[in-house]
């Protein structure tokens, strides 16, 4: 696939700034999650000792530090998604593309809500879930990427999918082959993986919409 065999030359020409960017990304991402679980365990204990005051404390650094857990995970998700334009668009890569909080509002918002349906339609044996997933793929591109709002995004993407759906429905089949190679490496395949399948999606995007790519 065309998509595909572009991803892994830009992926190649850019190796250094991209595993370092997501190296970085990954440990700050597991720190983060390290402070919020001792947080939950702090006040586990403060709960057993009957400790009601650092049992409020705990309490509330838990709620920040969930919230704050979520923010870093959208932002780096958002970041992922500008890096692969950014590469496809033959702009150099920078930690200001990668750490951005441009449009972050909007970003939570379309991501929570995406995942919200994901969820319940999973719920309702599965399908419904994965189909909204599929059709719902490409809502961060138009956030970052055409400044729309959490709902206008979603819905672009459900109509960029649909006018397109062979393309698209290929890239997912073989952007999921491709991720799922990357798990079976003991996971360490994903820091190739995950980022070769995102400048495929950039590829895409800006491919199907009549726009130039960078060679």
């Amino acid at each position: 696939m065309v998509a595909f065999q572009y991803a892994w030359d830009a992926f190649r020409a850019n190796v250094g700034p991209i595993l370092t960017g997501v190296a970085v990304l990954f440990v700050g991402s597991i720190l983060v999650g390290l402070l919020w679980f001792g947080l939950v365990a702090l006040l586990g204990s403060a709960v057993d000792a009957g400790n009601d005051a650092l049992g409020i404390v705990a309490s509330v650094l838990t709620v920040v530090g969930l919230l704050g857990y979520l923010a870093l995970a959208f932002i780096v998700q958002a970041g992922i998604v500008r890096a692969g334009l950014a590469i496809v668009d033959g702009r150099p890569l920078a930690w200001s593309t990668l750490l951005s909080t441009d449009r972050l509002g909007t970003i939570v918002g379309a991501s929570l809500l995406v995942g919200l349906v994901a969820a319940v339609g999973s719920l309702l044996f599965v399908v419904p879930g994965v189909i909204f997933a599929f059709l719902a793929q490409f809502f961060l591109f138009f956030v970052v990427d055409r400044d729309e709002g959490a709902w206008e995004a979603i819905m672009s993407s459900i109509r960029f999918t649909v006018d397109n759906v062979v393309d698209v429905l290929l890239l997912y089949l073989v952007g999921a082959i491709v991720t799922t190679i990357g798990v079976l490496l003991c996971g360490i395949g994903l820091v190739v993986a995950f980022p070769v399948v995102v400048i495929a999606q950039a590829w895409t995007f800006r491919f199907l919409h009549g726009q130039p790519v960078s060679t």
